[in-house]
This record gives C-alpha cells, structure tokens and sequence, in this order.
C-alpha cells in the first residue's frame, strides 16, 4: 500500500502519490578537515575532485543539478562504491576527496573525517501506489496519515 521513497524523484511513477513531506534530509560534503579547508562553494569549489557516492544514488538529488552537471563534463570524477562505510574506507585511504551523503551518516569512526556544507536540502515522503483503484481503503488512510503529520509537526514533534 504504501513504501518509504527517500524522495520525490520524478522516475518513480507508480509511487506519484506522495504524502506530506515527513523528513527533511540535509546533504553533506564529508571529507578530512584538511581536504575541507578552502571548500566554500558547492559544487564550483570542488572542480578537479573526486566525490564518493553510494552505487545508485542520483547525483543530482544529492548533490544537485550542477554538480551532476560537473561530473558530466568531467570537472568532478564520479566514484561509487556499495555502502557509506566503504566509501569512508576510500576517503580515509585516499582513494577519494570527498564524500556525499545524509549528514546523520556516522563518520565519528573515521579518524580525520569531518563533515563539510550542506549540499542540498531533501524532503521525503511517503509514497502511496497509484493503483487506488484497487485498494478502497487508501484514500480514507491517506487522509488520516497526513493528518496526523500536519498533527505532529505543529506540535514540534517532528
């Protein structure tokens, strides 16, 4: 009935039906303090780097449009590796400049690693298939859920 899409990405037709935003995600540039030292602007600033991500993630909702601009046109080398803790392994070893992901990502483990700027700011939502038809209980739901997340927020309790 309904699954936890990290964002509203656009490719995700059968999930068109969105509830109101439930997080906000925050980006971050995570890097040692030294490579960090000097970084100011996002992307421009990072010309001539290489950004880790995690296999799959669209570089263009973590680090936004330019930035999947700049690795199209090679001002920034794209590296991928399967989870965050590998790519903090290639940070730490060298083997990267930088790293991209949620800033709840723990790198507390990670000798030298320190968190940068805020790439971009996300929110996400649940998504809702856009096969209502078949289930006559999802709009009364989705109603009630939102609801209660407009509830929440209000009170601070996000």
């Amino acid at each position: 009935m309904a699954i936890f899409p990290q964002y509203d990405v656009k490719e995700r037709a059968e999930l068109r039906d969105l509830s109101v935003p439930i997080l906000q995600g925050r980006v971050v540039v995570v890097g040692t303090a030294e490579s960090l030292k000097g970084k100011h602007k996002w992307p421009d600033g990072f010309y001539g780097s290489r950004v880790g991500l995690n296999t799959g993630f669209d570089p263009a909702v973590l680090g936004g449009v330019l930035f999947a601009e700049a690795i199209k046109s090679g001002r920034i080398r794209l590296r991928e590796a399967n989870s965050s803790e590998r790519n903090l392994r290639k940070l730490v070893r060298g083997r990267i400049d930088f790293y991209l992901n949620d800033r709840m990502t723990g790198v507390e483990g990670y000798l030298g690693v320190v968190r940068g700027q805020v790439t971009t700011v996300n929110e996400g939502h649940i998504g809702y298939t856009t096969l209502q038809s078949k289930f006559a209980h999802l709009v009364p739901f989705v109603t009630a859920l939102d609801s209660v997340i407009v509830e929440l927020r209000q009170s601070g309790e996000n």
